[in-house]
């Protein structure tokens, strides 16, 4: 036989479920976890933590191996270790900082991240409910968000904030779009303020 064999089917044929399969027990050995695409927070903000879990965003170790010319690698948010999406969202202490404030927010119990992805996977860990569970996970995106912006207006722009003044960035922009963007309308600020958790 000439031609094209498709090795992930038994028959040899591709198939979008075969692929599927294939691209399912690959990523099932890896730190994989479950990104929901839809939802309140913008896809752009997905996109983002999704590349950050790959380690695939322009930080700027990942910019010296490109041949980039920089300075240095030093972290933008604490001037201390060498920028790595790993560093930047787990292992900075300006971030953790952040992420402390996050936690007492929302009341969550303690979290530990080693990887990236441990944060998103973190929502999945706690005892609330399944609808809590998806407000949790939209405020966890939108503090990397908030992280990743720190960072590059830090870098473009010279400009800084206080941890205490991007968590109420967080609290503001998560706000906004879980009221406009999901099917939750009657979310009263101060309460969400308070515990964005005890809108039910």
């Amino acid at each position: 036989m000439n031609g094209w064999k498709w090795m992930a089917d038994h028959n040899g044929s591709f198939s979008v479920n075969s692929a599927k399969r294939l691209m399912t027990n690959v990523s099932a050995g890896t730190n994989s976890w479950n990104m929901n695409w839809k939802g309140w927070v913008p896809l752009k903000c997905k996109v983002m933590a999704w590349r950050a879990t790959l380690n695939r965003l322009p930080t700027k170790t990942e910019l010296l191996k490109r041949g980039v010319p920089l300075p240095n690698a030093v972290c933008m948010l604490c001037n201390s270790e060498d920028e790595t999406s790993l560093h930047l969202f787990t292992g900075c202490y300006y971030s953790d900082e952040i992420w402390s404030r996050i936690q007492r927010w929302c009341r969550m119990a303690p979290m530990y991240a080693f990887e990236v992805s441990d944060l998103l996977k973190m929502t999945d860990l706690q005892t609330i409910a399944k609808h809590d569970r998806y407000i949790l996970k939209g405020i966890v995106i939108t503090t990397m968000w908030a992280l990743w912006n720190e960072r590059n207006n830090r870098s473009f722009e010279g400009k800084s904030r206080r941890p205490i003044e991007v968590v109420e960035i967080i609290k503001t922009t998560s706000y906004f779009w879980i009221r406009n963007r999901s099917k939750i309308k009657n979310i009263d600020w101060n309460v969400w303020c308070n515990f964005p958790l005890n809108l039910m």
